[in-house]
């Protein structure tokens, strides 16, 4: 668990120099670099969440896939509704798909789907070893 601890923890810090650096160049009107950052952000914190259940994304299909699947079995259509503004954020770095008018929007909705993230890493987090996950957060057998 020492070791998983240390991953989740690793994981989060990056996201929040992730966030630091987005909010710089969103400052310096760079949206399409900013954009990259919370796309940063979001997947750092995602890979926490699955780091407790000792699972290991590593690409975009494996983390679009998780949320995918954790939407399912949480039966929060929200969480994979609200994944795909983020996937924007990604794409737009190569292709600028997002208004800079519109960006502080996407800011805006990217601190309450990390906010709904870290919801689901405090509950998944158990804290006397022997609290039941749902099955998205556990490793499959």
């Amino acid at each position: 668990m020492a070791q998983t601890s240390q991953i989740i923890s690793n994981y989060l810090r990056q996201r929040g120099i992730y966030l630091q650096n987005a909010e710089k160049l969103y400052d310096d009107g760079r949206y399409r670099k900013a954009s990259e950052m919370l796309w940063g952000a979001v997947s750092q914190t995602i890979k926490a969440l699955a780091a407790i259940s000792g699972i290991r994304l590593g690409s975009h299909p494996q983390i679009s896939n998780y949320i995918k699947d954790l939407s399912i079995e949480l039966q929060d259509r929200s969480l994979r509704t609200e994944f795909t503004n983020m996937d924007k954020l990604h794409v737009n770095f190569y292709d600028e798909v997002i208004d800079p008018g519109d960006f502080g929007l996407y800011m805006d909705l990217t601190g309450e789907y990390l906010k709904k993230l870290d919801k689901l890493i405090d509950e998944a987090r158990p804290t006397n070893g022997s609290k039941d996950l749902p099955a998205s957060f556990r490793i499959n057998s």
